[in-house]
């Protein structure tokens, strides 16, 4: 019976080696936090306008691609965001729950923003 092993991943910084481990147990930490993806077809600009005040426990991001990010280390309550959003004349055409990226880890270990990687990136001529 042969065994499966666990590929192993690890974190480069400036040629160091910071953390080798599975995939799995590197994303451990981060799984815990639930994230949310919410998708609009019409976004106005001021959504963000009494959102901390509404949502004290949510941080939340837009992202480039028409959607906002949210994520919270509690359960979010799906209803009462899309209701807010809503009301400042969002029109949201999905929510869905999802799984923080390897990215998240990588800034959790190492301090690294994921704006500094890609500033450096395109210091170095690799492009967005």
């Amino acid at each position: 019976m042969s065994r499966v092993r666990p590929q192993l991943l690890a974190f480069i910084v400036s040629g160091r080696i910071v953390r080798t481990d599975s995939v799995r147990r590197l994303l451990e930490p981060v799984e815990r936090k639930r994230a949310l993806r919410v998708s609009f077809s019409k976004a106005p600009g001021d959504l963000t306008r009494g959102f901390s005040e509404s949502f004290p426990e949510l941080r939340a991001e837009f992202t480039g691609d028409g959607a906002l990010r949210v994520e919270s280390d509690e359960p979010v309550r799906v209803g009462p965001l899309i209701r807010f959003l809503e009301d400042r004349g969002a029109e949201v055409v999905e929510a869905r729950r999802v799984r923080p990226p390897l990215e998240d880890v990588f800034v959790e270990i190492t301090g690294i923003e994921a704006d500094s990687m890609r500033r450096e990136k395109e210091k170095k001529g690799g492009g967005p």
